[in-house]
């Protein structure tokens, strides 16, 4: 507190100023982001083209129910697209949360391992070790792979659900608008979307073509022409590569976004690296800064050191134990400003991550470590680690049966 620290009354003044300056500057970029989205102006952007449409629309002399067919077809053309991409992020959200991969530690750790199974056995060892370095992304990419299997699945489902409701809700608008004698474009339109072009008496009034062009029996027929329309845009949603990686990442974004401040649903992996053996936190997303009273830190199974580059101050050899064993041994870290710590705390030397106890081991990681040291040794310019630990002598085809049926009774694959 500052009053206990008798400061200077200067140095009080500045840091007051300080906080001041800090907090509207805050303020002001939580104002600026809602303006971007909820502004008059953002507003009228958004609506820009659909705007120049209209305009374009009445200059060529279009009105009445062509008026009107032109300016539904233009909102399809523009809402389909983006109202079943919505739709497929939500639903896509919604089945992933029940997912083990998604609320359980190990089975992610298996999805992980799974994919440097694939690697190993395709000889692609660059890009293995590549992943093993960069375990954030790793994990982003192992992810976003899962969830476009879960889009592929849901794919066609939701947009023929899509298009179903939508076909629905045209019929139904022009049932109304048939059923009136008064401002029939207005009550058509109406229950279709709320921030169409305002239906101008003079300009878009279908009543005196009489309630007939709602109908689907007529060479003119607003109905019809919105229906063709529809069939058209939806025809163009088709299942492709690039759609799929984009929806995975909406959907990653949106379970992140819903597992804030959670304490049940959706609860993804945190996947801050170890600062010592690089191995990803097991702990759900935001843990350390969920609450000033209960934070949890960082935590995880820890694999051999070497593989994230650690190395021995003295011989630069890299580290063959993990940083449990570590911790057992009583080993020192040294950090690049010299600073030294023992092992035991840990916690000390990075104040986010707990000291490391979890006795469980990564197999795969100990293989990879034994197997690929010069490989290790080329990447990051180390001398090979002198004694493996006999422990990592490990079958990869019996780590691979039982992640295998860990993910298969688990039913991520």
């Amino acid at each position: 507190m500052i009053y206990k620290k008798k400061w200077s009354k200067s140095l009080t003044e500045v840091a007051i100023l300080t906080l001041y300056v800090t907090l509207i500057n805050y303020l002001k970029s939580i104002q600026k982001r809602w303006d971007m989205a909820n502004s008059v102006s953002s507003k009228f952007a958004m609506c820009k083209e659909s705007m120049w449409h209209y305009a374009q629309n009445l200059c060529k002399g279009h009105k009445a129910a062509d008026l009107l067919i032109l300016m539904l077809d233009t909102w399809l053309s523009e809402n389909l697209p983006v109202a079943f991409n919505e739709e497929l992020v939500n639903e896509v959200a919604s089945l992933l949360k029940g997912q083990s991969w998604v609320q359980s530690a190990e089975v992610m750790q298996a999805t992980l391992d799974k994919n440097l199974i694939d690697l190993i056995r395709a000889d692609d060892i660059a890009t293995m070790l590549y992943w093993i370095k960069r375990p954030l992304e790793h994990g982003e990419f192992t992810t976003t792979r899962l969830i476009q299997t879960k889009v592929q699945e849901c794919f066609v489902r939701v947009a023929t659900a899509t298009y179903i409701n939508i076909k629905q809700c045209i019929v139904v608008a022009a049932t109304a608008a048939s059923n009136v004698n008064v401002n029939r474009s207005a009550r058509g339109t109406s229950a279709l979307v709320e921030n169409l072009p305002k239906v101008d008496d003079d300009i878009m009034n279908c009543d005196e073509q009489g309630p007939h062009i709602f109908s689907s029996n007529k060479s003119l027929s607003v109905l019809n022409a919105v229906l063709d329309s529809l069939d058209l845009y939806q025809s163009a949603i088709k299942p492709n590569e690039m759609l799929s990686a984009n929806i995975a990442l909406s959907v990653l974004k949106t379970i992140r976004n819903e597992s804030r401040g959670a304490n049940y649903g959706v609860i993804p992996r945190c996947g801050q690296p170890c600062p010592m053996c690089g191995c990803p936190c097991t702990k759900g997303i935001d843990h350390v800064s969920s609450s000033e009273n209960d934070e949890i830190p960082h935590d995880t199974y820890h694999q051999p050191s070497g593989l994230s580059g650690t190395f021995w101050s003295i011989s630069n050899e890299l580290v063959g134990k993990n940083c449990v064993q570590c911790t057992i041994d009583d080993d020192t870290i040294k950090l690049n400003d010299d600073k030294k710590f023992p092992y035991k705390e840990f916690n000390k030397a990075f104040p986010s991550w707990a000291v490391p106890t979890d006795q469980d081991r990564l197999p795969l990681r100990e293989y990879i470590f034994a197997q690929y040291q010069d490989e290790l040794a080329d990447l990051y310019n180390k001398p090979k680690c002198p004694s493996i630990p006999h422990e990592y002598s490990h079958d990869i085809d019996d780590i691979a049966r039982r992640i295998d049926r860990m993910l298969i009774k688990c039913n991520v694959y």
